[in-house]
Parts: structure tokens; sequence; C-alpha cells
């Protein structure tokens, strides 16, 4: 059986055009002998495709000082507008904290100011959610150290018919029972200049995963 061949008349700028029944372009073909592909929102793809990734990177590196139950927005958010209801969020985080000798710090993920997307369950009364956390040594080098605090979940937000943008932020949490006590991020507390010290950076990231 012969090929069909179907191709543009020669010249630049000329191209086979693919439409849908609203006469949208749905294949394009490109001078240089690639395609460009419109996909969608009534696309289809198998579960636990990635459609979109968003990032927020945090470079500013700073310290703060907050009574013992506070949360503290860092600045390391972002939005995504799913494409599709039903679709879920993966959710990956490090965040870089450093805290005094003897301290401690914790770390959670909200969505859209009004959720914690990662609650921990089996928690006693005064225990606080979150998806890291640490407590410093004694050791007088403790100070010097930065701490990662990794999140990587995948969220199940309720999504409309009419997907609207959804916002991801990263907070810090002071747990230590006195008050008045610092937390830093993307540095160490005492940011000394001794090779076990560093400035790093933070790193946000969701992907839409189709269901």
């Amino acid at each position: 059986m012969p090929n069909l061949i179907i191709k543009p008349q020669t010249g630049s700028g000329n191209s086979v055009i693919l439409q849908d029944q609203a006469g949208g372009a749905v294949l394009t073909t490109a001078d240089s002998g690639g395609a460009n592909v419109n996909i969608g929102s009534s696309s289809t793809f198998p579960a636990g495709h990635i459609l979109q990734v968003v990032q927020d990177t945090l470079v500013t590196a700073a310290c703060f000082t907050t009574g013992q139950g506070s949360w503290t927005n860092i600045g390391l958010e972002l939005d995504i507008t799913p494409v599709k209801t039903g679709n879920k969020i993966w959710i990956q985080a490090v965040v870089n904290v450093g805290v005094e000798t003897g301290r401690d710090a914790k770390a959670r993920c909200f969505r859209d100011d009004t959720t914690d997307i990662l609650v921990a369950t089996g928690m006693g009364g005064s225990q606080v959610s979150s998806f890291g956390a640490l407590g410093a040594d004694t050791d007088s080098e403790s100070h010097d150290r930065v701490y990662p605090l990794i999140l990587n979940y995948v969220d199940s937000p309720t999504i409309p018919s009419t997907p609207v943008a959804i916002n991801y932020k990263i907070q810090l949490y002071h747990a230590t029972i006195d008050d008045g006590n610092t937390i830093c991020y993307n540095m160490s507390y005492q940011n000394t200049d001794v090779p076990r010290s560093a400035r790093v950076s933070s790193t946000l990231i969701a992907m839409e995963l189709s269901s």
C-alpha cells in the first residue's frame, strides 16, 4: 500500500494545520520540521502523568524572632492553576533553617491560607503538625549549621469544574517553650565564616498529576 503524504506548499511559513470541530488548531507543522501540538483542557492522559510544573526558589537569607507557637511566612510560595478537576498536586519542598544552640523549629505547607496539607495523626493536645522538625544539638557548633526540612507529598485539593489558582506557601514555627527565640532560613543562626556554615537556597515545587 503506498504512503499517504501530506505536506504544505514550499515556502517559509506554510504549514499543514489539523483543526478540531470548532476550528481550533490541534496540530501545526513548523518550518523546522517539527510540529506544534495544542493540548486542550479536555485532553486525557493516563493517571500519574505530569501536566505542568511550577517552582519558587527563595534565595534571600534572613532571621526572625518569634514567640512560642507562632507560624511565620518566609516568602516561599507559589500559585498553580490546575488544568482539570480531580487532578492531584505533587508538592516537593526543601527548606533550609538555622536555629540557636539547643533550640528547635518546625515547618508546614499551607494551601490557600486555610489547610495544612500534611496533618500528622495520633498527636497529643499540645503537639503541632508539621512536615519537618528539628531540635538542634546542645554542642557549641550547632548554631553554625544549616538543617534541611524536606517535604514530598501528593495533595488532593478540591478543584472546581472551572479550575482556579491554588496557593501553596511554607511557614516556619518556633516550638521552644520560652519566647523570643530566633529562627533563620537559608543561613545558620551564627552566620559565621567557617566551613561548616553556609548560605543556601530553599525551593518549593508543585506538579499537577493527571488522575
